[in-house]
């Protein structure tokens, strides 16, 4: 029943003059199906929008499903980004704990250096995955979530020994990955935040976890 209800209602969309016209047109009433009291309205029109030919259609469909409070309207927002996208690129920074500590030295240069031979360890983990981990997604199966692909990190070509897997379930992504750069293998756990970002944190076999982030611009 509520299949047919949204086959209904996505009809009656398209077949409204103004969504088949200028793109303004076709922003405005996506804008006004979004302030719809019924859920059906606004789950039919977003999940139009959001393979309309307009790029900017798109975008505005993606920002605001992903910024809604209506879970599977967001939900839809997320699968159809993954299902669409050929890589993923997640940013990865340096601890809390490094940063805290390089803030408390004022810029003194000796004293950092001193520092970076101390937590030698640290500095290396974060140094071989920043600024970012780039992954090529092979496969993604919307029901389950699950997701698979290459770490290409310092890589050119794809090479079948440094795969990740993972699962995009609602709002959050887990990945588990084995990249060309460390002999370990890392997990990030990440959550839908504000501005269109998923953001977590990556750790790799040991109990220091760095911070980690997704942007989310439909290309």
């Amino acid at each position: 029943m509520l299949k047919l209800l949204l086959t209904t209602a996505l009809v009656g969309l398209i077949a409204t003059p103004a969504f088949a016209q200028s793109t303004k047109d076709k922003l405005l009433a996506l804008e006004e199906a979004l302030n719809d009291p019924s859920p059906i309205i606004r789950l039919a029109a977003v999940e139009e929008a959001l393979v309309d030919s307009s790029a900017a259609v798109r975008r505005y469909a993606q920002s605001q499903a992903l910024a809604s409070d209506d879970d599977d309207i967001k939900a839809m927002a997320i699968t159809s980004f993954f299902q669409t996208r050929k890589q993923l690129t997640v940013l990865v920074g340096k601890s809390a704990k490094l940063l805290a500590k390089e803030a408390s030295l004022n810029g003194d240069e000796q004293a950092l250096q001193k520092l970076k031979q101390s937590e030698y360890s640290s500095y290396r983990q974060v140094n071989a995955y920043n600024p970012s981990i780039i992954y090529l997604i092979k496969s993604f199966n919307p029901t389950s979530g699950e997701v698979k692909g290459y770490c290409m990190k310092n890589q050119t070509a794809i090479n079948e020994r440094y795969r990740f897997t993972g699962s995009i379930v609602g709002d959050q992504i887990s990945l588990e990955h084995k990249c060309q750069v460390s002999p370990q293998s890392c997990t990030i756990q990440m959550q839908l935040a504000s501005d269109a970002k998923f953001l977590g944190s990556m750790r790799c076999g040991s109990k220091v976890d760095y911070p980690a982030y997704i942007e989310l611009p439909l290309k």
